[in-house]
């Protein structure tokens, strides 16, 4: 549940309201930061000293830090508050409630919410391909079939038939998720195969109305990476852009490694859109930072490498013992997206042993702070842990296929798959964490 802090001067002390994401009272903390969840209105201080007594004469303890809010008889008109000794303090006295922070550290692992099930199973019928999914809002589709939509991909599929993006529906950002169909795959040139890597962000640009943009690679039949992107008014029904849209090979061609451009994902920062995404790929597997102007169709980079293969001495013993000796374990920055949090922005993504393709992998999500130029992390990622292959869930395996982001309502939504499911060169499951900036 999100939680936002109001913070009222009343009288003596400050109490710091907990609101829902609908702003309703959850609870409250005190000056020392201690929430309760005992928030009760009373239609008079009288009201509220005969309750007490009650509760002490029946044996029990009247919750410690308890808060109520006094109204007038009707129930609509606020009169004032009264706190656990019965002390009132008239609603005249509040200042305007000032929204404030909990300031929690993104990059600590106990301040994210893990839920205790998957989102996403495999099934042959109701989920035959699951993913990292990419959540999207669809309020501007005119007539959509839920309030969100998840789009689903392989993960190096054997064929391109069986690739490309699978939608599910849901009323909430937590589901319940019911399969649509398998809704794009590029067969645009032939040889083309593995549409998959999907990304997606609302293109205003596009049309009179703008349209939802999706970005994906393909592999051509000289297994060559390619970034290619496609559009939709409806989140189902996609137009391939043209030859001269797609996102070429590199733009250089004297840059090291084969020419592939694939894993592109984008975020929203400070200073507008950017983006990662592999440069070359093979034994180089080289990253680069993407820049945008304003036309999500039109991407811009310098070329110059983000180092695939940064990497960090690990802090502990439990990641040397699971990859039998190595201590050192690569960022991911082709799968890196942008929070931020607090007033500062963070790189959360993977740390991985190296495996790729149908390889089992052993991965980490990190959350750590990032230069202004989006460049380099300015902390160890390494002791930011936000998920690790030790504490796990009994659905959960050190094998994590990936993770994705969505922002609602203050609310961080970071969606991930563990497994591989050799069968449909997908996950076997898709779990999700929260947190709440």
């Amino acid at each position: 549940m999100a939680q936002k802090l109001n913070t009222c001067n009343i009288d003596q002390g400050i109490f710091r309201w907990v609101l829902d994401a609908n702003g309703h009272i959850i609870g409250m903390l005190d000056n020392a930061g201690n929430f309760s969840s005992h928030v009760q209105a009373w239609t008079s201080v009288g009201a509220f000293t005969a309750a007490k007594a009650a509760v002490t004469a029946a044996g029990f303890t009247w919750p410690a830090g308890s808060i109520g809010a006094v109204y007038d008889p009707t129930g609509q008109t606020l009169q004032g508050f009264v706190d656990g000794d019965g002390n009132f303090y008239p609603a005249s006295n509040k200042v305007t409630p000032q929204v404030v922070s909990e300031n929690k550290d993104i990059s600590v692992a106990a301040n994210w919410n893990k839920n205790p099930q998957p989102l996403l199973t495999y099934n042959a019928t109701t989920a035959p391909v699951v993913s990292a999914g990419r959540l999207v809002k669809t309020d501007r589709f005119s007539s959509p079939l839920d309030n969100y939509y998840l789009y689903c991909a392989t993960d190096h599929a054997a064929s391109n038939t069986t690739s490309g993006a699978f939608l599910y529906t849901a009323p909430t950002p937590m589901g319940p998720f019911t399969y649509y169909g398998h809704v794009f795959e590029d067969l645009s040139t032939a040889g083309n195969f593995q549409t998959e890597n999907l990304s997606f962000f609302w293109d205003k640009v596009v049309g009179t109305s703008g349209a939802l943009r999706m970005w994906y690679k393909v592999y051509t039949a000289s297994v060559q990476m390619l970034l290619c992107s496609a559009t939709s008014t409806d989140g189902i029904t996609w137009t391939r852009d043209t030859a001269a849209n797609t996102y070429f090979t590199q733009i250089d061609a004297s840059q090291l490694g084969d020419g592939s451009v694939g894993y592109f994902y984008p975020s929203k920062t400070k200073n507008g859109y950017m983006a990662y995404s592999i440069y070359s790929s093979g034994v180089l597997n080289i990253c680069v930072k993407w820049e945008n102007q304003g036309n999500l169709g039109q991407w811009f980079t310098d070329r110059m490498p983000m180092g695939y293969g940064l990497e960090y001495t690990t802090p502990t013993g439990w990641i040397t013992a699971l990859q039998g000796g190595s201590t050192l374990w690569k960022v991911e920055w082709n799968g890196v997206g942008i929070i931020e949090s607090g007033g500062i922005e963070y790189a959360i993504g993977n740390l991985s042993n190296g495996a790729y393709a149908g390889q089992t992998g052993i991965n980490s999500i990190f959350a750590a702070k990032i230069s202004d130029d989006y460049r380099h992390l300015t902390e160890n990622p390494a002791t930011n842990l936000i998920w690790n292959p030790v504490n796990l869930l009994s659905w959960e395996t050190g094998d994590l296929r990936g993770n994705s982001l969505y922002v609602e309502n203050g609310i961080v939504y970071n969606y991930y798959a563990v497994t591989l499911n050799a069968t449909t060169h997908s996950s076997a499951y898709m779990g999700v964490m929260t947190y709440v900036l």
